[in-house]
């Protein structure tokens, strides 16, 4: 229909066989009944005006005269609709006093509209506005945390200190905290939530924790911690509130140029205004501000918070990795110097252990199930140890939640539900739940990481030999020299073992490297295999980190570093090792000392759990003789790479003394390392 609609109809009818075109002027009556429609179809946020409209503008409708409209129901409204409805929906009790047509219609627009709430659709008001309010598209976390229902935070008591002391500065109080993806910086935010939410549950106690019959606190231990929360709470702070700020809400919807800087602007406006109950908002990956919601020639949503944050009137607390804030939010300065930088460091596997020790109850409560000291301890240890991609503690957490779940899924259960187990009678989560669990994240087979390693580094001469035939000599150097590495006689960063075998085809060289992955990570499809004949030219060495940005290829990463990524617990075969170009040296040189190499997008790959074996076909005195006739570059680097291998055919065997010497000194800098393998007996044997 024409909203404005002000001509008329245009009627065509026979009369007496005769077509003619007949102008009908609206009536008053029609008038306002299409007006009306007009703005109850604002209201629906519909653009056209469709018939629900005016089936309820009809019922508004006051014949008589009377200025009724948006008041609710007129004089003769439900006779009317009665009428309507008995001739329309065929209905013939309509009689009944208990029935209301009118009332019936606004159920039935309400439902075809989807509207929840008829105060709008009775007073026929303009549907409101579409900006949203703080409240729509924020998350009180003060008010989550009064409630209970934000988890405790634990061992990170000196970031949330220094995040208070930035928020009661006077200038430039606002803090980023950056860190690392898993690391806990939500958690933080958190834990000022509840700490600012403290003083406000101490003010009413009575109404929060339940007291027994001689007037002490049931929940005596929550209670003390409310209480040392409050202690942390700065008084100026006392009355504030933290709010999560969902700036995906904010864009969602938005259709023409301007509605988002409105939308933004709106919020800025309420947190501003509001000065009884002064907000605090949280950010999270504030780095999203720089360029959110910028069309062509458009501002963004950063430069529409400066001028608060320049003047003190809005407090933020952002939280974004260190790789985004350098990549959008130094190069803006305006923005970087109004935001206090907070580091978030991962915490190390001891303090992650107590992190894992006071939420396994909560993920025990949630799973029914019982976590022993184990189970918490092996999360955090195998997680460190496996799982090289994410970080401490989230990938541990991660672990304990999974494990909870296999445990409550394989548990015997009531369908019905009606049984309640008691908690003494949960199913434990012990070590061997978590060791399956690293296992299907890793594929690393479980049996590998349940048995004693001691007693598999051991055997591991024997089995080598029952595969491998006439290379005693070579078969007892891999052994002795994983089992040195595995005992912690190592750098811990470094691979478990590099190897270099020399000798001419067909002796075995690629046999032993099978059998060692076989028998080391569970199966001979952990070997990554790489010809390093294909890497003779200058150029191809890029291969294996992959091409750097703006060249093809930069997207797929490198033939090594890819391999590696994904199957980071692998051993590491480079064939062919002098047919390489002299550059190959310097990346294996990299992964011999520091166990990291850095492919080209930038990302860091870790060997620390790769065996690296290089084979070669000629004698190691050939090798020497090539590299003196190259490049006197690589003849440096040959001679460093040269001293990094565990095993090399052309090293002859050091005097008794010196070797004792070397024990010595390997033992004094291994005194910090954790002995947490019980491989003493391996390094007993080694010697």
């Amino acid at each position: 229909g024409n909203k404005g609609g002000g001509r008329g109809l245009s009627w065509q009818f026979n009369q007496n066989r005769r077509a003619r075109d007949v102008e009908l002027p609206f009536t008053p009556g029609l008038k306002k009944v299409l007006s009306r429609a007009a703005k109850l179809a604002d209201a629906f946020d519909s653009e056209p005006i469709r018939s629900e409209h005016l089936m309820l503008a009809l019922l508004e409708y006051d014949p008589l005269g009377n200025e009724g409209e948006g008041t609710g129901a007129t004089v003769d409204e439900d006779g009317y609709a009665k009428g309507a409805l008995a001739v329309i929906l065929r209905m013939d009790d309509m009689d009944s006093d208990t029935f209301s047509a009118s009332e019936f219609c606004r159920t039935l627009v309400m439902d075809m509209s989807g509207k929840k709430d008829s105060a709008e659709l009775v007073t026929g008001t303009p549907g409101g506005s579409d900006i949203p309010t703080l409240k729509e598209c924020g998350t009180d976390l003060t008010e989550l945390a009064e409630n209970g229902e934000l988890d405790e935070v634990y061992g990170r008591d000196d970031e949330v200190k220094a995040c208070l002391r930035t928020l009661v500065r006077r200038r430039k109080n606002n803090p980023c905290l950056m860190g690392e993806p898993g690391v806990g910086k939500t958690a933080i935010a958190e834990g000022i939530a509840q700490i600012l939410a403290a003083p406000k549950m101490l003010a009413k106690m009575d109404e929060i924790f339940d007291r027994d019959d001689d007037g002490n606190f049931v929940n005596q231990a929550e209670v003390e911690r409310v209480k040392a929360l409050a202690k942390l709470c700065p008084p100026r702070l006392r009355s504030h509130r933290v709010v999560s700020l969902e700036l995906a809400s904010l864009v969602a919807g938005t259709k023409y140029r301007g509605e988002f800087e409105e939308r933004l602007q709106s919020i800025v406006q309420e947190v501003t205004d509001d000065k009884s109950q002064p907000t605090i908002l949280f950010i999270d990956e504030i780095h999203t501000l720089v360029g959110a919601g910028s069309a062509e020639g458009g501002i963004d949503a950063a430069n529409l918070l400066k001028p608060a944050l320049a003047r003190g009137k809005l407090q933020v607390i952002g939280a974004t990795t260190i790789s985004e804030y350098r990549k959008h939010i130094e190069k803006d300065a305006a923005l970087e110097r109004r935001l206090q930088p907070t580091m978030v460091k991962e915490p190390t596997v001891e303090q992650t252990i107590d992190i894992l020790g006071n939420v396994a109850a909560k993920y025990g409560k949630f799973h029914n199930v019982k976590y022993t000291r184990g189970a918490v301890e092996a999360a955090a240890k195998l997680s460190e140890r496996y799982i090289n991609d994410r970080f401490l503690p989230d990938k541990a957490i991660d672990l304990l939640d999974e494990a909870g779940a296999v445990v409550q899924m394989e548990s015997p259960f009531d369908v019905t539900g009606a049984v309640k187990v008691p908690e003494e009678r949960y199913p434990e989560v012990t070590e061997h739940t978590i060791a399956r669990v690293v296992s299907e994240w890793t594929n690393v087979p479980v049996g590998k990481l349940e048995s004693k390693e001691t007693d598999r580094l051991l055997a591991l001469e024997t089995e080598l030999t029952l595969r491998v035939k006439g290379q005693g000599r070579a078969v007892r150097s891999v052994s002795r020299a994983v089992r040195r590495s595995r005992s912690g006689l190592r750098d811990q960063t470094r691979p478990v073992a590099s190897f270099l075998f020399c000798g001419p085809t067909g002796v075995g060289k690629t046999e032993l490297c099978k059998t060692l992955a076989e028998n080391y990570y569970g199966s001979e499809k952990d070997m990554v295999r790489i010809d390093m004949s294909e890497y003779m030219e200058k150029h191809s060495v890029s291969r294996l980190t992959g091409p750097p940005p703006g060249y093809i290829g930069y997207e797929e990463g490198g033939q090594l570093t890819e391999a590696v990524r994904r199957a980071p617990h692998s051993l590491v075969l480079l064939d062919e090792l002098e047919k390489a170009h002299g550059d190959v040296l310097n990346i294996l040189l990299q992964i011999m000392e520091d166990g990291t190499l850095t492919d080209g997008k930038g990302r860091t790959v870790c060997f620390k759990n790769a065996i690296l074996v290089m084979t070669s076909n000629v004698g190691s005195r050939r090798i020497l003789q090539v590299a003196k006739e190259r490049a006197a570059s690589r003849g440096g680097v040959a001679e460093k790479v040269n001293g990094s291998f565990e095993v090399n055919g052309s090293s002859d065997p050091a005097p008794e003394p010196e070797r004792r010497k070397k024990k010595k000194v390997r033992r004094e800098e291994s005194d910090d390392e954790d002995f947490s393998d019980e491989l003493h007996a391996a390094a007993t044997y080694a010697e």
